[in-house]
């Protein structure tokens, strides 16, 4: 039965929660079971935040991740303190303008993509899609869900005058990792 545990690391105002509701959501179109949790400071913008997604194609017994099978780093404070709470050879997602260096850790971690998404989002005009990109990239990495649900959970979640942006958003991380473009 496989099981899948995504942390999603940043600062309020990155888009983490709005992020892992859109990841769970299109885990749950595909047919599989999801629960997503959310953790943050009591600063409106930018306090630490944390987002998990648990995501099976069996029963979830709790929401609770101890270790991520994969990592999403906005912060590097926040990665820093979290770091160590990815798997023995888990798969690490970091935007290398944000994260610069990786913080220290006792994990063996397995791979560690870094993809600018901000600066493709500030390409794109609007650096605040940065969560989607990064989404996009995961994504087509991972094949974690569909590429169909995703932009559907999209639709569901993100209010329709932003929809155009965060779909060319998506598409952008995407097309980062099909370009096979290193940072």
């Amino acid at each position: 039965m496989p099981e899948w545990s995504i942390r999603l690391l940043g600062i309020g105002g990155q888009g983490i929660g709005l992020s892992s509701v859109i990841l769970a959501h299109a885990a749950v179109l595909d047919g599989l079971n999801a629960v997503q949790t959310q953790r943050y400071g009591a600063e409106v913008r930018g306090g630490e935040v944390y987002a998990d997604v648990k995501i099976s194609d069996g029963e979830i017994y709790s929401p609770s991740i101890d270790e991520a099978d994969y990592m999403i780093g906005f912060a590097y404070s926040t990665l820093s303190k979290y770091i160590n709470t990815i798997k023995d050879g888990g798969i690490l997602f970091i935007d290398p303008d944000l994260v610069r260096q990786l913080p220290p850790t006792t994990k063996r971690i397995k791979t560690v993509y870094r993809i600018p998404a901000t600066r493709i989002a500030a390409e794109l005009g609007n650096v605040r899609v940065a969560n989607v990109v990064m989404l996009g990239a995961m994504r087509e990495i991972t094949n974690i869900v569909t590429e169909e649900s995703l932009l559907k959970s999209m639709e569901l979640h993100i209010r329709k005058k932003y929809i155009e942006i965060n779909k060319k958003a998506y598409i952008a991380g995407k097309n980062f990792v099909l370009s096979g473009r290193k940072e």
